[in-house]
């Protein structure tokens, strides 16, 4: 029987409350969701529809999640327990430059649907500006190898980091990247993704390779 995994869809809500929830697309004033930790696959969320869950963030100046708690339960007490052990691990974008260095309180509603897990195996080229990012994958349209560039580019300096190839769950990932990740075809590469205070660069390869 195949194992099946929580994944969410996250609107996010201004704390002082809004007309209307916006996608995981963060502006800039708030804590943008960069890394999720899948939530379990738990019964209580094993529905069509998913179950809807309103929770506040209490999000440190790192962008590391200091406490997570439930604005709207799931209606199943254990369900809830297992869901905060995991949100609690959520990751934000951390404060930079002249901000204020002072903790955030976001509210996040999440519904959650159970579906079939979806693994990649990935690479990441994370470069901290938009122009380098744009650079090298100008130079990967025109031939470069990719393991190699982000060998030479992003090892062992402030410019970027290189994550060599591993099997991801997609359901780590904020909605905009999910997207584009399934849309990915092996031995191809993304465009420059915006993660946060990032852009990232993939490779999805073929299982085993």
């Amino acid at each position: 029987m195949s194992t099946k995994v929580a994944v969410v869809l996250v609107l996010l809500l201004s704390f002082a409350g809004c007309a209307s929830p916006h996608r995981a697309t963060a502006p800039e004033s708030q804590a943008e969701l960069i890394l999720l930790t899948p939530l379990p696959p738990v019964t209580s969320f094993a529905t069509g529809f998913g179950v809807k869950l309103s929770v506040l963030f209490h999000v440190q100046p790192d962008g590391t999640t200091k406490e997570a708690s439930l604005l709207r339960s799931s209606g199943d007490e254990e369900s809830d327990h297992s869901a905060l052990d995991s949100l609690s691990r959520w990751r934000f974008t951390p404060l930079t430059g002249d901000a204020e260095r002072v903790d955030r309180w976001v509210r996040y509603a999440i519904v959650v649907q159970v579906q079939e897990p979806i693994v990649m195996r990935l690479a990441e080229m994370v470069i901290p500006s938009q122009h380098k990012a744009d650079s090298l994958y100008a130079l990967l349209k025109d031939g470069a190898e990719y393991e190699s560039l982000a060998v030479k580019a992003l090892t062992g300096g402030a410019e970027g980091s290189w994550k060599p190839v591993e099997s991801v769950n997609l359901a780590r990932y904020p909605g905009h990247v999910r997207e584009v990740l399934c849309d990915l075809r092996p031995d191809r590469v993304t465009e420059p993704i915006r993660i946060g205070l990032n852009y990232v660069i993939f490779k999805r390869y073929r299982p085993g390779k």
